[in-house]
């Protein structure tokens, strides 16, 4: 007798019965609607404007300011007090006009007044003024704090320095009153006489910029007698402008150089160097 071949596992599958198509369909209908709402939840996203984060700007200290060490921590003032004396200081400049304010009229007697109060402080015309007031002399900023930039201190004017910061004022500047001490032993006789101001510079012609009447050297910043903290009689009409010397020339004999120019009607110096 012949046996009967045995079925296996796999035959018994292929004989089974295929799905149903409602069966087959629903799975097709939840993957459409499940890639439909991914497709709507991604443009949903991409097409929601973003939030705008309010920024600083360029200006703002607490944006542009420096992470401070630990021993400016120790140091710096801090809180609402911590520039207590330096806005005190700012008071007096606010005292001071502004750049764009109308200058007053001014007259050639307020002038012969500022500069006869202007020779009265110094020993001769370009000398040093001396310190009308009593100084401690132990730090510059002392000076600084009035002299910087001018100021307007009980209702005396502090003009600004007409130089560049040096750090030993009392070097060239020398206080009118200090602590006591013994008098000095008399000067030694001497014949030396010193300049004489100048009342003003000269025109080319009428209405013509005038010339500066004064030397230049240490006396670069002209604001510090015509600007806004300059008494009247000095005053400039237009202290806007920075450039002084673009109208006004400085005098090369005042300033202690040598002319390169020809006299009029003569013949032209020689050139440094050439043969005689």
């Amino acid at each position: 007798m012949s046996e009967k071949p045995r079925r296996t596992a796999e035959d018994e599958g292929d004989r089974r019965e295929p799905e149903p198509a409602p069966a087959r369909r629903s799975w097709h209908v939840i993957g459409l609607l499940a890639l439909g709402a991914s497709a709507a939840g991604f443009f949903t996203g991409i097409a929601k404007e973003a939030r705008t984060v309010p920024g600083r700007p360029a200006d703002d200290p607490a944006a542009i300011a420096p992470t401070p060490g630990y021993s400016d921590l120790r140091t710096t003032r801090r809180g609402p007090n911590a520039r207590l004396y330096a806005k005190a200081f700012d008071r007096f400049e606010d005292k001071l006009p502004k750049t764009t304010d109308v200058v007053p009229p001014q007259t050639a007697e307020e002038r012969a007044r500022v500069l006869e109060a202007r020779g009265a402080l110094r020993a001769y015309d370009g000398a040093p003024p001396i310190i009308p007031h009593a100084v401690a002399g132990s730090s510059t900023t002392e000076c600084l704090t009035c002299h910087e930039k001018g100021a307007v201190v009980a209702g005396r004017r502090a003009p600004a320095m007409s130089h560049e910061r040096f750090e030993s004022c009392t070097q060239c500047h020398a206080a009118a009153s200090g602590p006591p001490s013994p008098p000095p032993p008399p000067l030694t006789q001497s014949t030396f006489v010193g300049a004489s101001p100048v009342a003003s510079g000269e025109r080319a012609w009428k209405g013509a910029p005038p010339t500066i009447p004064h030397a230049t050297r240490m006396r670069g910043q002209c604001g510090s007698c015509h600007g806004v903290a300059g008494a009247l009689g000095m005053r400039s009409t237009h202290p806007w402008r920075e450039s002084c010397t673009q109208c006004h020339t400085p005098s090369a004999a005042l300033d202690g150089r040598a002319s390169t120019l020809p006299p009029v009607g003569g013949a032209a110096p020689a050139a440094r160097g050439a043969a005689p």
